[in-house]
């Protein structure tokens, strides 16, 4: 179903805010002052040039003379006095209204400006105030599709208010046409309106089905956009170039196609508007002759003089007035995705002060948790109950797929149980208390993210320049034996990473993780597959790490590599979701190696949950 102007502008207006719903309003004014502004300026341009051949048509004209008779002075006591006085309100007139009108035009553009920014801060602070769930079921290129669009919410209020502007301006020349010749105006404003509507009506359809083509096609090419750039090593491996350039290449084509055509039918207007426009003047024109037989040809240049003033100014109007309608239908569906986006707002959001992070001094306690994630048919974790004791290192095994990362989710508290608790020291994980936890919780996962900066930006993470704790960084880098590489590197700790940290090896870029997740001197430190991808050597140094801060606090290591979990206090073993068995690694690891057979110690790095 097609989004309808008057659902948008509405919706809209539940999330502007007092000031800009303000300057709405004082911009409508302003439109309306402008218009009857210009509608007199209008009128004393056609007076003036009925007054160069006969001035005295002013004094002859009875509606004129009436107006007139009440100005003191000599203004109008001759010919020439006319001519002046005409000529000089004429463009003091015109002065005034182009000044309103660029003020006005200021005003409304402005106005779309704020809107951007508005729309823009209010879609990105959703995006952050959303849950890791809704993340984890939503594509990232969404995000990227409504940031790009988000000016088209401007745009569409722009071309609004600039449809508003000439229909006011059209309201306003008629009524002052209406009363200087009134069949005339009365057949002009029929054919025209007959004529605007016939034309909206008969394009407004093709142009929805052409705007929600490109939309789509837009938001499908931005998607293959970041899975063509996130994708590439894969995609130059597998020779698969072709494949995604042909995906990509036939979206951008319906895109580009569906928008010209869209350009194609907003120049129609323009077009009839001319043609119609012409012929109406000359009809105007010999009806006015054939209808004033009896009366002098300065009345009727008079009038003609007004006919050709209004047309000059009314039938670009008309025109203006439906290709700022045609623009906004082409732009409306990509607007209301984005407002539909905005709208989905969750009611929780984020502080801007940084919360304070909870102790840890007793332990965790899982009890009956089970969880779904929202579109999945079946739980992926059943009834676990786990105790994790402060200042103890627990590692947690099991084939891919089995929970592991999903509990870790739930334990940090990006997720929310469906059924049973988290206790952090006797205290449930309520929502209130989430972020405190989270701010208590340092993590490494299995592909850390990277800002394209320096390795001081990606292990400080967020923290101002001015409020880094140089000698806590260094000691952090240290323990994740990160030391040798910042010696070795040019730049030390000013080095950039480039993008994603493409200059560092997998084994240098889990390092710089773990070294962020000390930094936020944690209370408990969750390792998700954090040594997969080192070698022997750094594997070793972060086992000698882990073993260093055993008992300073409390560790959870998710770990294929089961050397990497020889050393804990207690390990879990999941499958399936359930909770096989837990005790001490040698009760555990030796019945979850005959499970595994062939498996045995083979590195994962698949990632499945």
């Amino acid at each position: 179903m097609s989004p309808t102007r008057e659902n948008f502008f509405s919706k809209s207006l539940t999330v502007m805010p007092f000031r800009l719903k303000r300057n709405l309003v004082l911009i409508t004014a302003g439109i309306l002052f402008t218009s009857i502004l210009e509608t007199g300026t209008m009128g004393i341009i056609a007076v003036f040039v009925s007054a160069i051949s006969d001035p005295d048509i002013v004094m002859r004209s009875p509606k004129l003379a009436s107006v007139l008779q009440q100005i003191p002075g000599e203004l109008f006591n001759s010919p020439k006095n006319t001519l002046l006085t005409l000529a000089g309100a004429a463009s003091a007139l015109l002065l005034l209204k182009n000044l309103c009108s660029a003020g006005v035009t200021y005003a409304y553009s402005r106005l779309a400006c704020k809107l951007d920014t508005h729309f823009g801060d209010l879609l990105m602070k959703n995006y952050l105030c959303h849950d890791y769930e809704w993340h984890v079921g939503h594509h990232s290129a969404d995000l990227v599709t409504a940031g790009t669009w988000r000016r088209f919410m401007s745009v569409v209020w722009y071309m609004g208010m600039l449809a508003v502007n000439d229909i006011m301006l059209v309201v306003m020349l008629g009524l002052a046409l209406l009363y200087a010749a009134p069949l005339v105006t009365l057949v002009a404003i029929v054919t025209f309106g007959l004529l605007a509507g016939s034309i909206f009506l008969l394009l407004r359809p093709r142009v929805d089905k052409e705007a929600r083509t490109a939309a789509s096609s837009e938001q499908r090419v931005n998607k293959q956009t970041s899975d063509i750039t996130q994708g590439i090593k894969d995609i130059l491996i597998s020779s698969k170039q072709n494949y995604f350039f042909e995906q990509y290449q036939k979206d951008v084509t319906r895109a580009a196609n569906a928008q010209a055509r869209i350009l194609l039918l907003t120049r129609i207007p323009s077009w009839a508007f001319e043609t119609v426009g012409f012929m109406l003047l000359c009809l105007a024109v010999a009806g006015t002759l054939a209808m004033n037989e009896n009366v002098s040809s300065s009345v009727i240049s008079g009038k003609l003089a007004m006919l050709g003033v209004v047309a000059w100014r009314a039938i670009p109007a008309f025109n203006r007035i439906v290709n700022s309608l045609t623009t906004l239908r082409d732009n409306l569906p990509k607007a209301d995705a984005v407002l539909d986006a905005i709208l989905a707002m969750p009611d929780s959001t984020f502080s801007a002060e940084e919360a304070t992070p909870l102790p840890l001094k007793k332990g965790i306690t899982i009890a009956g948790l089970d969880f779904r994630y929202g579109t999945a048919d079946s739980n992926a974790l059943h009834s676990v109950n786990v105790s994790i004791e402060a200042g103890t290192t627990v590692g947690l095994v099991g084939r891919s797929g089995s929970g592991k990362s999903t509990l870790a989710d739930l334990v940090i508290g990006l997720l929310s149980p469906t059924a049973g608790s988290i206790s952090i020291d006797g205290q449930p994980l309520t929502p209130q208390l989430r972020n405190n936890w989270i701010a208590s919780v340092g993590y490494v996962g299995q592909t850390p993210f990277f800002t394209d900066g320096s390795i001081l930006e990606n292990v400080t993470f967020g923290v101002p320049a001015d409020r880094i704790d140089k000698g806590h960084l260094l000691h952090c880098c240290k323990m994740a034996a990160l030391d040798s590489l910042i010696e070795q590197l040019p730049g030390g700790m000013e080095q950039p990473l480039g993008e994603r940290a493409g200059k560092l090896s997998g084994g240098q870029r889990q390092r710089v993780a773990i070294a962020r997740a000390l930094y936020r001197n944690p209370q408990l430190l969750i390792l998700d597959e954090a040594t997969s991808a080192l070698d022997q050597q750094s594997e070793n140094t972060i086992k000698n790490t882990v073993k260093n801060l055993a008992g300073s606090l409390t560790m959870l290591i998710i770990a294929h590599r089961l050397s990497t979990v020889e050393q804990c206090d207690k390990v879990v073993w999941l499958e399936g979701g359930r909770i096989v068995m837990d005790g001490t690694p040698a009760e555990v690891l030796p019945h979850y190696r005959a499970s595994l057979g062939a498996e045995n110690d083979l590195p994962d790095s698949s990632g499945d949950r």
